[in-house]
């Protein structure tokens, strides 16, 4: 058996080591939660109540599950094989960009198939094209749609 001297060095590192290991835990867990974080999604939508909107739409929503507010200042779609088909801020939604995305809030932009229709036919796609959605932040942070939302184009005559 070791002396009672040893015994008690052992369980001071141990101690120490935990110690350490638990305040190296909570500092990350505290950066995670301070973290600016913007969810994002695109889904299909019907124009119900929308004045002046009568075709589907295509929404691409902000969910701010983070602590710290984000402000937006435009959105888009990215073609899911790279690139950029457009960013927009003039667009309608339930808010106005730049906005400013608090703690537990959402927002959606909307656009009406017909317009990213024409805007995917003059950049030369074809068939199903995969995008993902995204908002651009103030400080220049693209948050992108974790899925990727497949939209058929017509087939041409």
């Amino acid at each position: 058996m070791p002396p009672p001297n040893d015994i008690a060095a052992i369980v001071g590192i141990v101690g120490a080591s935990v110690a350490a290991t638990l305040a190296v835990v909570k500092y990350l867990d505290t950066r995670r939660e301070k973290r600016r974080r913007i969810t994002v999604t695109v889904t299909h939508g019907m124009p119900f109540n929308l004045p002046g909107v009568h075709n589907d739409l295509v929404l691409v929503e902000a969910a701010n599950p983070g602590s710290q507010p984000v402000t937006l200042t435009s959105w888009g779609f990215l073609p899911g094989d790279g690139g950029t088909l457009g960013s927009f801020a003039h667009i309608d939604g339930t808010v106005r960009l730049p906005y400013k995305l608090l703690s537990g809030e959402s927002c959606k932009m909307r656009m009406e198939k017909p317009s990213l229709t024409e805007s995917l036919l003059e950049a030369g796609f074809q068939g199903t094209v995969k995008l993902i959605g995204f908002y651009t932040d103030a400080l220049g942070t693209k948050h992108k749609s974790a899925e990727v939302f497949n939209f058929d184009l017509p087939h041409s005559a």
